[in-house]
């Protein structure tokens, strides 16, 4: 038979390595939650400014820079979700003027009907009413098949 103070010594040696093990644990865990949210915040004008930038020429697709005189990134609306162009969320719509007059309005929209789903679009529609352009930005369509809704493969 086992001494029960020499069990009692075990079952207290095992209670202080697992106390110790989750203390580590406990540490590595709030360094590196730490160091990651560290490094959010310092990269985070940098995403911000870089879908800034990516959005910019995005517009300057559908709408070429000579067609207006204003900064459209900074003479936007938002719009609420519209079933008309597929959208669940708030859009933001980019007003392009010349001379302080309404020449064209940039706009996010989606085709909810691909084979694959979701087909997210970016156009520019004129004062007038006019399609002026329209660029697929993003879909899950087959490799080969819609290869040719994108400007980059369609050449």
């Amino acid at each position: 038979m086992s001494d029960p103070l020499e069990i009692a010594r075990r079952e207290s040696s095992v209670l202080r390595i697992s106390v110790r093990t989750a203390v580590i644990m406990l540490g590595f865990t709030l360094v590196f939650t730490a160091l990651m949210a560290g490094t959010y915040k310092l990269t985070e004008p940098l995403v911000a400014a870089s879908a800034a930038a990516e959005k910019l020429r995005l517009i300057g697709e559908v709408l070429p820079p000579a067609v207006h005189d204003n900064d459209v990134m900074a003479d936007a609306i938002i719009l609420p979700p519209q079933k008309a162009l597929g959208t669940d969320e708030d859009t933001r719509v980019w007003r392009a003027r010349k001379a302080g007059l309404p020449v064209a309005l940039v706009l996010e929209a989606a085709a909810r009907d691909g084979y694959s789903g979701r087909i997210a679009l970016i156009t520019a529609v004129a004062a007038d009413g006019r399609l002026l352009a329209l660029r697929v930005t993003s879909h899950k369509e087959t490799p080969g098949l819609g290869d040719y809704i994108e400007p980059k493969k369609d050449k």
